[in-house]
């Protein structure tokens, strides 16, 4: 009668790791810092796992005309380096779920 019981405790307690592993995936997020620098080595920028812009650094000098090639350097390496996070997160997810694909998480 209760032998259903019992796979639901073992479903709830999968739930209960599952949840802990993702909290402990999303701290490592957190703290995650991804750095892209441009092919030219004239910009550097660090983002953080949670997609948060932590740096922005020019390590050449530019030209005081140069705006509009400085423009499209921190338009190519930020995007680079979102493609990167974005990546990052998905591999620590996905490590968690098993490549289960959970609506709402990427």
């Amino acid at each position: 009668m209760f032998g259903g019981l019992g796979d639901m405790g073992n479903m709830l307690k999968k739930v209960g790791e599952m949840k802990a592993k993702m909290a402990a995936a999303e701290k490592e997020l957190q703290n995650t810092v991804i750095k892209e620098i441009s092919a030219d080595g004239a910009l550097e920028v660090e983002i953080t796992g949670k997609m948060k812009l932590k740096s922005v650094r020019l390590l050449k000098d530019f030209a005081a005309n140069d705006r509009g090639r400085i423009e499209k350097t921190i338009y190519e390496v930020f995007n680079k380096a979102l493609e990167q996070v974005g990546r990052t997160a998905q591999q620590k997810l996905s490590a968690v779920t098993g490549g289960l694909k959970i609506p709402g998480l990427l």
